[in-house]
């Protein structure tokens, strides 16, 4: 039923319809949540004609996002070593997703809903595992903490955290830590970072 939604939101594209597209994409996304597979991502946007609207919509903008980034850390997965431009695409993403924007008198909003924050976190912290270089600068590692801090204090955090054990947010807090470490030590040494 994935390419009946990608149809579906196809359709409503071209009405214009911004809010039944959202209602489509929250639903597509809830259900990727529940399955955590990627290839039904890849269904859904494989069957939307995006057009020149597609940049209107961001749902569909961070749909698509989400799709490339599940690709490349699939290959990343797949593949050892990776060229330091898989995983310097790999961060990029991820830190795009994660920018929070201002919006005034409303929460900061994000390309990615919050509920997807956890599953970026992991991502970053796959990469930093596997990369042999820190993987992300300073206000990259500083975005990504923050993200962290945000979802395991809010008040929405069980929605937010997926039953994430303390061991597992410690283990993403640690390596965060760990990758701010070694960019502040090349940054005080004068050494450039061939990743970020």
């Amino acid at each position: 039923h994935q390419s009946r939604y990608g149809a579906a939101i196809s359709w409503f594209l071209r009405a214009g319809n911004k809010k039944r597209i959202s209602t489509v994409s929250e639903r597509v996304l809830n259900e990727f949540l529940a399955s955590n597979n990627a290839r039904d991502l890849d269904e859904v946007v494989e069957n939307i004609d995006l057009g020149d609207q597609f940049t209107e919509s961001h749902d569909l903008h961070f749909l698509r996002a989400y799709r490339e980034l599940c690709k490349i850390m699939d290959q990343i997965r797949s593949s050892d070593p990776c060229s330091p431009d898989t995983y310097q695409q790999a961060a990029g993403y991820i830190e795009k997703l994660l920018t929070l924007h201002p919006r005034p008198t409303q929460e900061h909003w994000s390309l990615a809903p919050r509920s997807f924050w956890l599953l970026c976190l992991r991502d970053a912290l796959g990469l930093i595992e596997v990369a042999p270089s820190p993987v992300f600068d300073l206000n990259a590692t500083r975005i990504l903490m923050s993200a962290l801090q945000e979802i395991t204090t809010s008040h929405r955090k069980n929605e937010y955290l997926h039953g994430a054990t303390k061991d597992e947010l410690k283990k993403i807090r640690l390596a965060l830590a760990r990758n701010l470490s070694r960019v502040v030590m090349n940054v005080s040494q004068g050494v450039q970072c061939p990743i970020c």
